[in-house]
């Protein structure tokens, strides 16, 4: 059964996975009206979505979440049209993860090559540590899935799906181990920013946190990227029915992810961009590049090896949540029975991930814009 540390991480996945991937919104609007949207749309949606998370998920303390609570208000139609959409989302969303950690990957191998043998080390540093969703865009010739006499292409492919395999592994052996398994890469994930924390704090500068942006706006994505930093918490309800006590377990998990979307992605941003005169040019990872300049390279490779080992806790945690659904909708007659049969051996619904898995093996296959063009969520690189 998971407990509250457990709970707290794979929510924090969920939501947040820490402050990668928001640091345009601080280009945009500058680093207090930012970081002041964040706080305010945590108040006004997070904070009573996580609520209303805790108070339904003890009243249904299953899995399967949000899908029992439309069937229970709304009936079958409608439970079965959010699960699906919902399922649906989550699984496309689930393929990203192993398409940038490979592109991650990819890309402190070049660094690392390059670096080593002394090439251009400034320009192989700069290429690591800055934004350019880490080469991810513009790349590939083909937004389908690799032609088989294209070897180069296929050998691409087969390493994400041997990326998917690894990831997906844990969560067929077990719950209580997915648990423990994201603890800890949360605290990797987290500890290079608090020293930025700690070391950057007595760094910033008044007027550098206080000069005004130089572009106009755009608030639609701007929305979009705060409502994918702050919105998730209805995550826990999907596996209420594997947590220790959720009548106590799940009001303290979601208050620790709270406090942890506060402090490991909006103190963060605040600090770096105190430290950062050319914030006004931020784009996604370039708070990994204000680490690398503030504390040393080893910081910031720190950073972009955290953003690697995010995108594994974000896919432990989405496939998670997308599995007890699917099962808990089995459960109640919103999907076929044979979704909540368990593996004899480990108790695990071994059939609900190997329906994911399907999809996904032919989703990462995709070009990093066909499967962003499937999914409304914007991820980041960690």
């Amino acid at each position: 059964m998971l407990g509250v540390m457990a709970m707290s991480a794979i929510i924090w996945f969920n939501v947040s996975g820490g402050p990668s991937g928001s640091e345009e919104i601080v280009a945009a609007l500058g680093p207090f009206t930012a970081i002041g949207i964040m706080m305010m749309f945590l108040v006004c949606y997070s904070i009573p979505q996580a609520l209303i998370t805790a108070e339904l998920s003890t009243a249904f303390a299953d899995n399967g979440g949000y899908s029992l609570w439309v069937k229970a208000a709304f009936g079958d139609f409608w439970a079965v049209q959010e699960s699906i959409w919902s399922l649906a989302s989550g699984v496309v969303d689930s393929a990203l993860y192993p398409v940038l950690f490979y592109h991650v990957c990819q890309k402190l191998i070049r660094w690392a090559v390059g670096y080593g043998l002394g090439l251009e080390q400034t320009s192989c540093t700069i290429s690591l540590f800055a934004g350019e969703r880490f080469g991810l865009l513009g790349h590939h010739r083909n937004p389908m899935l690799c032609a088989t006499s294209d070897w180069m292409c296929a050998f691409e492919w087969g390493t994400k799906v041997f990326i998917l395999l690894l990831f997906a592994a844990p969560n067929f052996v077990s719950t209580k181990l997915v648990g423990k398994y994201l603890v800890s890469l949360a605290t990797f994930v987290v500890l290079p920013f608090f020293v930025l924390l700690l070391w950057g704090s007595w760094h910033v500068r008044w007027d550098v946190l206080t000069a005004s942006p130089q572009k106009e706006a755009d608030w639609p994505a701007i929305i979009g990227v705060v409502y994918w930093s702050t919105a998730g918490f209805d995550s826990a309800s999907t596996i209420a029915g594997e947590v220790e006590a959720p009548a106590r377990t799940l009001p303290r998990a979601l208050a620790l992810s709270v406090l942890s979307v506060i402090l490991c992605t909006g103190l963060p941003l605040l600090v770096a961009a105190g430290n950062d005169r050319f914030w006004r040019c931020w784009e996604e990872g370039s708070i990994n590049a204000v680490m690398a300049q503030l504390c040393g390279p080893w910081l910031g490779v720190w950073a972009v090896l955290s953003s690697a080992v995010g995108n594994c806790g974000m896919f432990s945690a989405e496939f998670l949540e997308d599995t007890h659904q699917l099962e808990g909708m089995a459960c109640v007659g919103l999907a076929p029975r044979i979704f909540q049969e368990r593996s004899a051996r480990f108790g695990t619904p071994v059939n609900a991930m190997l329906f994911q898995l399907v999809f996904l093996v032919l989703l990462v296959g995709l070009d990093f814009r066909a499967i962003m063009c499937a999914t409304a969520r914007t991820p980041a690189p960690g």
